[in-house]
């Protein structure tokens, strides 16, 4: 996933991941906690079932 640089830079403002900053995006509009860490880290998608 390629974020845009305004993203990347909010998150090294906030001394977090830009995973984390996607995560918690996420769960702010409305979507559940499991789906957001699917969207998130794709990468652990079995962690989140």
């Amino acid at each position: 996933m390629e974020l845009s640089n305004q993203k990347k830079t909010e998150a090294k403002k906030l001394n977090v991941t830009t995973q984390y900053l996607v995560m918690a995006d996420l769960c702010a509009i409305g979507y559940s906690e499991a789906d957001a860490y699917a969207i998130a880290y794709p990468e652990n998608i079995a962690l989140a079932s």
